[in-house]
C-alpha cells in the first residue's frame, strides 16, 4: 500500500488539530498538494514540517516548484543534527483531544515517497484513554521535542509543541514511558529513536530487545549500505543467524557488491518475480528470527553505521525513527509477500553488476549558502544569520522569487536574544522568501516565517469542510 494510501484509507480521519511529518527529503509540491490538505482536511491548523536543514534549502531553491504556504500556512522547522549525520527520520503524527494517528516508516515527503516507491510504514491509532499505543505515541512525542530544539526555529517549533500539549491530555497522563510496552493486540512494540546526539543506537537497543544468544534467521532489506557492510558484518556476528538472507534490488546498482567476500548471506532480488513493477524499493527491514518469534525493525535507518551505529551504543550520527515489533514468525514475510521470494535460489554473485551510486546530494555545499533563519511579526523582520553571511545586505522575495524590496547591511540592529532585526515598510505582494548578498557571494533562497500569522491559525476547527474552507481563504494577503 502506498503511504498516499494510508493517509486516505477511511475517507480520511477527522477530530485533529495538529500534525507533525519529520523528513528527511522533502518535495514541496507534493506536500502543499497531497499532504496538507489531507492535515487540514482532518481538522488542523497547527502544521509542522521537520526536515534536514540542507534537504530543505534544496527542496526550496531547486525543486520543481516553490513552497507557496510554507512559513504562512505551516511552520518548516530546519533540523541539524549534533554529530555532523543527515535527519532522516520520517514520521507523521496527527494528534486530537480525543486520540492520535502515528505512522513512522521509510517514506520521505516527496512524490516518490507518497506513491511512487516501494515504502514500509506502521500506523498506529489510539484514543483518549491509556494504553499501550498511547505510550508508543507519548515515546514519539518526546523525541520530536528533542527534534524542536536541535533547530534553527526552536522558539516557533517549541510554541507549536505546547499548544498542541496543552490540547492533548492523553500527552500529559504518562510521565515515564516503559519499554518494550504490550499493544492492543498483545504483541511488544518500541519506539526506536536517534537523534545524532551520541545517545545509545539503534542497533544497541534493537539487540537488548532480541535477547541473548544465537538466532535462527536474520533477514535484511535496505536500499544503501556501508561501503564494506559494517553495520550488517555486525549484525551477524552478533545475532550468530544459522542463516542470512540480504533483499536487494540490483538494477539500482547500490549494493556494494565489491565487500560481497566479507559476508556470509544469501542475496535475493526484489523484484524477481514481478516484472512489471519498476518501483525503487525504499524500505528498510530487519527480521531476527528466534523459534516463534520474528523481532522486527522497521522504519527510516538503512542498514548503515551512521543509521544503526554499533551493538556496543556508539556510532550512530544520522537522525532515524524505528518501531520494533515482536511478532508471530514468518507474519511479515507474509504480509509483505516475501515467502516465495526468500524460498528461491538465492542470486549469483557473478551476476551482479558493480556499485554506482551517482553523484552525491551537495549537501556540504549547500550548508556554505544557507542565509540563516527569518522570521517577520507584522512590520518586525528577524534574521539569525549563518556565520558566512553575517553583515549582508538583503533581498525580500514574493511567491515566485521576485525581489520587491531590499535592507541594507547597516539598517540591522541586534536584539538580546541573538537575533537581528529591523523595521520593514513593503506595501503590496507579502514577503515569503530572503536572500543574502555579501562580497563572498549570494545565497539560498530562506523562507520567512510569519510567526505572528503562524500563531493565529492555530485554532481547534468542528469540521471538515470548515477547515478547508479556511484553509482556502486564510492567506497574508
Amino acid at each position: 500500500m502506498k503511504l498516499f494510501d494510508v493517509f486516505n484509507r477511511g475517507g480520511g480521519a477527522r477530530g485533529f488539530h495538529t500534525a507533525i511529518v519529520t523528513t528527511f527529503g522533502v518535495d514541496f509540491g507534493a506536500f502543499e498538494h497531497v499532504l496538507l490538505p489531507q492535515f487540514e482536511g482532518s481538522g488542523a491548523t497547527n502544521i509542522v514540517l521537520m526536515g534536514d536543514e540542507r534537504m530543505l534549502a534544496l527542496a526550496a531553491n531547486e525543486g520543481a516548484v516553490r513552497p507557496l504556504r510554507a512559513g504562512a500556512h505551516y511552520l518548516v522547522h530546519p533540523v541539524r543534527t549534533p554529530k555532523g549525520g543527515v535527519f532522516h527520520s520520517k514520521i507523521a503524527l496527527q494528534l486530537g483531544r480525543q486520540g492520535a494517528r502515528l505512522i513512522v516508516g521509510s517514506a520521505n515527503a516527496t512524490g516518490p515517497g507518497l506513491g511512487g516507491n516501494r515504502e514500509l510504514v506502521a500506523e498506529l491509532k489510539c484514543d483518549d484513554k491509556q494504553s499501550a499505543d498511547q505510550i508508543i505515541v507519548t515515546q514519539v512525542w518526546r523525541y520530536l521535542e528533542q527534534l524542536a530544539d536541535q533547530g534553527a526555529h526552536a522558539e516557533l517549533a517549541r510554541e507549536a509543541l505546547a499548544w498542541a500539549r496543552a490540547r492533548t491530555p492523553s500527552l500529559a497522563r504518562i510521565e515515564t514511558a516503559p519499554s518494550p510496552v504490550a499493544l492492543s493486540d498483545g504483541t511488544p512494540s518500541a519506539f526506536l529513536a536517534e537523534a545524532g546526539d551520541g545517545a545509545r543506537s539503534i542497533m544497541a537497543r534493537y539487540m537488548d530487545l532480541i535477547g541473548e544468544g544465537p538466532i535462527d534467521q536474520l533477514i535484511v532489506m535496505s536500499p544503501y549500505w556501508d561501503d564494506g557492510l559494517d553495520a550488517c558484518r555486525e549484525l551477524i556476528s552478533r545475532l550468530s543467524p544459522a542463516r542470512t538472507q540480504i533483499l536487494i534490488q540490483p538494477r539500482q546498482k547500490l549494493f556494494p557488491t565489491h565487500a560481497l567476500g566479507l559476508l556470509n548471506a544469501d542475496l535475493y532480488d526484489v523484484d524477481a518475480g514481478d516484472a512489471q513493477v519498476r518501483r525503487f524499493t525504499h524500505a528498510k527491514l530487519i527480521i531476527a528470527r528466534r523459534g516463534g518469534v520474528d523481532h522486527v525493525l522497521i522504519g527510516s535507518a538503512n542498514c548503515t553505521r551512521a543509521a544503526l551505529g554499533r551493538a556496543d551504543g556508539s556510532g550512530a550520527i544520522n537522525g532515524e525513527a524505528c518501531l520494533y515489533r515482536a511478532l508471530p514468525a514468518g507474519l511479515v514475510e507474509r504480509q509483505l509477500e516475501l515467502s516465495a521470494l526468500l524460498a528461491a535460489a538465492p542470486l549469483a554473485a557473478d551476476a551482479l553488476n558493480p556499485q554506482d551510486l551517482g553523484e552525491d546530494i551537495p549537501l556540504a555545499e549547500t550548508a556554505a549558502r544557507l542565509p540563516g533563519v527569518f522570521q517577520r511579526d507584522g512590520a518586525r523582520l528577524q534574521w539569525r544569520p549563518t556565520a558566512a553571511f553575517k553583515g549582508a545586505a538583503i533581498q525580500l522575495l514574493d511567491r515566485n522569487g521576485g525581489v520587491i524590496g531590499e535592507i541594507a547591511s547597516a539598517s540591522w540592529r541586534p536584539t538580546a536574544d541573538h537575533w537581528l532585526q529591523c523595521d520593514l515598510d513593503i506595501d503590496g505582494e507579502p514577503v515569503r522568501f530572503a536572500r543574502a548578498l555579501s562580497s563572498s557571494g549570494v545565497s539560498l533562497d530562506a523562507i520567512v516565517t510569519h510567526s505572528a500569522h503562524l500563531a493565529g491559525r492555530r485554532k481547534e476547527r468542528a469540521t471538515q469542510k470548515a477547515a478547508r474552507a479556511s484553509a482556502l481563504l486564510e492567506d497574508l494577503d
